[in-house]
C-alpha cells in the first residue's frame, strides 16, 4: 500500500550532475566517479540535450576503437598440398580470413622439374610446356578444393621452387599477416623431413606462421 503511494517526483534528484556536451571520456568518467553515479545529465547553454550512461561511454569507445583499428589480419596466406590431406589447413586459414575479412592467398609449392631432364638433352620448350602443364594441373586441383561458399576473396597460387624459400617470397610478395601450414605426420618419411621444413618455413617467414595438424595428428 505504502509503495503504490510514493511517486517518482519524490525521490527525483533536483542537483543532477551536468556535463557539456563536448567533454572528453576521462572527464565524463571521473565526474561519475566523484558523484557516484552512473548517469550525466548532457546540458548545452542551459538546455539538457540527454543523458548518458557509463554503458553508453564504453559503447561509443569500442565503436571509435573499432573504427580506427585495422583487421588483425588483412591477407591470410595457406600453404597447402593438392590432396585432400590439407583440409584442416584450408578451414583453418578460411576462418580466419573471413573472420577479419582479409585476403585469401592459396599457395602450393611444386619441385622443380628434375635436373637430369635438361642433362638428357629434353628441348627447352618440351620443359617449358611441361612445366607449364604440371602448373595449370595444380591450380584446377587447388580450385575445386576451396570450400564452396568460403565468403572471402581467395586467389590461388602455384610456383616452382624449395618450398620454405617460395612460402617466404609469397607471403612477403602477397603482404601476408600469416601464413597457415600443416604440420601433421603420418609416415616415417614425413618424420624425416617435416620438422625440418616446418622449422625453416617458421624461420624464414616474414609474418606469424600457424602450423595446424591433420588428420589423426591434429593437436
Amino acid at each position: 500500500y505504502l509503495l503504490e503511494r510514493v511517486q517518482a517526483g519524490e525521490a527525483v534528484r533536483r542537483d543532477f550532475p551536468t556535463i557539456p556536451p563536448t567533454a572528453g571520456f576521462a572527464e565524463a568518467a571521473g565526474r561519475m566517479a566523484a558523484e557516484r553515479v552512473e548517469s550525466l545529465l548532457v546540458v548545452d547553454a542551459d538546455e539538457p540535450l540527454g543523458i548518458v550512461t557509463a554503458g553508453d561511454l564504453l559503447t561509443a569507445v569500442i565503436e571509435r576503437l573499432e573504427r580506427r583499428e585495422p583487421p588483425r589480419f588483412a591477407a591470410v596466406l595457406a600453404a597447402v598440398g593438392c590432396g585432400g590431406g590439407d583440409s584442416e589447413v584450408y578451414r583453418t586459414a578460411v576462418a580466419l580470413a573471413r573472420r577479419d575479412g582479409a585476403r585469401l592467398v592459396v599457395l602450393h609449392v611444386l619441385p622443380p622439374l628434375a635436373r637430369r631432364l635438361a642433362i638428357e638433352g629434353v628441348p627447352e620448350e618440351v620443359l617449358a610446356r611441361i612445366a607449364e602443364d604440371r602448373k595449370q594441373d595444380a591450380v584446377d586441383r587447388l580450385a575445386r578444393l576451396l570450400p564452396a561458399g568460403a565468403g572471402v576473396p581467395a586467389t590461388v597460387r602455384v610456383v616452382f621452387g624449395d618450398a620454405a624459400e617460395r612460402i617466404a617470397a609469397e607471403a612477403t610478395s602477397a603482404g601476408a599477416d600469416l601464413v597457415v601450414i600443416g604440420g601433421g605426420r603420418r609416415r616415417w618419411l614425413d618424420r624425416m623431413l617435416g620438422d625440418d621444413t616446418v622449422a625453416s618455413i617458421v624461420r624464414r617467414s616474414p609474418c606469424p606462421v600457424l602450423v595446424v595438424g591433420r588428420g589423426e595428428d591434429r593437436r
